[in-house]
């Protein structure tokens, strides 16, 4: 049960402009001590919110004062007072606005085309955290890597990289950038198409995310690749952990894989031997063919957001739970995978509420859930207790959306899988 402090701005049986705060009995300890913070601040249960404000969590790990709500913040708290007249109002909780007006009708937002050239099955975008003047899109047709330079400008470039020996970036779903100006990719892939190496030889693959180096290879981009590691064939979703760390969706057996890369190899080399594995062996997920299950990490808390396709829902798994139950060893040049069971899951959007059908791309910002469904051609947004708060259709035909992003100009960016184009949603 999670217990709220009610914390008002005058003592205990005292008056301010705001009204009287009577105290009442309850569970909470100096219920009635004054308190500056104010309506949407943060706080801890130590801290101290104005008259009629509760200390309490806002959903997503975090506490801020927020109107108290009685006996089921647990705490009775005390009675009476209002916040201050002077206080500064905060923003209202967003509502999904980057969709538009809502209502689930394509005239609520409109799709402007970025780009419709060298884009091969755009499954997944990305605007570079320290150029974002660039959108990188990995592309699942053709083993290759798109990047959009001043998109939307009249200025705009647009390059495609490719991976000949169809490893490195074979079949690719996803990417995400992490530290110290690198990104990794996954893809869709068991590695039928490269005969040296094993069976299901695949997982995430670390790169340089410097453009300069792509440009300098643009024929075959393999060999500039900075790591590999090899536990995660059918991978259908990454996403950046920190440091040289990544979650990745394996669809090949339905759990989540991590990995850390630690140091990188040499531009294309092959020494796999200081990488970290984990396996979370629960709960499960599943794949849904030639759909991508992206994923989003959120630094602050832990929390780890799937898109399960299969199971067509959204699942949050917190990755600060787990116990070690064992090692899986496969391949010699490279470390044992640790695997962990009772990993903390909850589902935020179930299957049996009926809102997805097949969900794909999933972005949290600013306290939203924003998931594409590659079913129906919508993007709809849920609050972190997974109600839903708005919905666009698209008009796009099945099949097309998959991944998105929030571009500089806090407008939502995402692929169109079927007409081979990057689109951006204006709200109307």
């Amino acid at each position: 049960m999670l217990v709220a402090i009610v914390l008002l701005l005058a003592g205990c049986g005292g008056t301010s402009d705001a009204g009287s705060c009577e105290p009442k009995t309850g569970e909470c300890p100096n219920v009635c001590d004054a308190g500056p913070a104010q309506s949407g601040q943060l706080c801890s249960l130590d801290d101290r919110c104005a008259c009629g404000l509760a200390c309490k969590d806002n959903g997503s790990g975090s506490f801020v004062c927020q109107a108290y709500d009685g006996e089921s913040a647990g705490c009775t708290g005390c009675e009476g007072g209002e916040p201050p007249g002077d206080t500064t109002t905060p923003p209202p909780p967003s509502n999904g606005e980057l969709l538009g007006s809502g209502g689930a009708v394509p005239g609520a937002a409109t799709l402007t085309v970025i780009a419709d050239t060298l884009l091969n099955a755009p499954s997944d975008l990305e605007f570079h955290p320290d150029h974002p003047n660039q959108i990188w899109v990995a592309n699942h047709a053709n083993d290759s890597l798109t990047v959009i330079v001043n998109p939307g400008e009249s200025n705009q470039k647009v390059y495609q990289f490719v991976s000949a020996g169809h490893h490195f970036l074979g079949e690719v779903v996803s990417l995400a950038f992490g530290d110290n100006e690198t990104f990794a990719t996954c893809g869709e892939s068991q590695n039928e198409q490269v005969e040296e190496n094993p069976p299901d030889f695949m997982g995430p693959v670390m790169w340089p995310a410097d453009l300069d180096d792509f440009l300098a290879s643009p024929g075959n981009v393999d060999g500039i690749h900075w790591d590999m590691l090899h536990d995660t064939p059918l991978c259908m979703g990454i996403a950046a952990a920190g440091g040289n760390a990544y979650y990745v969706f394996n669809g090949l057996i339905g759990v989540i894989d991590w990995y850390d890369f630690k140091e990188p190899h040499e531009p294309g080399g092959g020494d796999h031997t200081d990488g970290l594995k984990k396996r979370f062996l629960s709960p499960g997920v599943k794949r849904e063919p030639g759909v991508p299950s992206h994923l989003d990490y959120d630094m602050n808390t832990g929390w780890l957001y799937v898109a399960d396709t299969g199971n067509s829902r959204v699942l949050r798994l917190d990755t600060n739970t787990g116990e070690f139950v064992d090692i899986l060893t496969h391949y010699s040049n490279e470390n044992p995978m640790d695997l962990y069971s009772g990993i903390k899951g909850e589902q935020v959007v179930s299957a049996a509420s009926g809102h997805l059908v097949s969900p794909s791309g999933i972005i949290r910002h600013e306290g939203v859930l924003y998931v594409t469904d590659n079913a129906n051609g919508k993007i709809q947004a849920f609050d972190d207790a997974g109600a839903l708060i708005n919905s666009l259709d698209t008009g796009l035909a099945p099949g097309a959306l998959s991944g998105l992003d929030v571009g500089p100009d806090n407008r939502l960016y995402l692929v169109d899988r079927l007409a081979n184009r990057v689109l951006r949603v204006d709200p109307n």
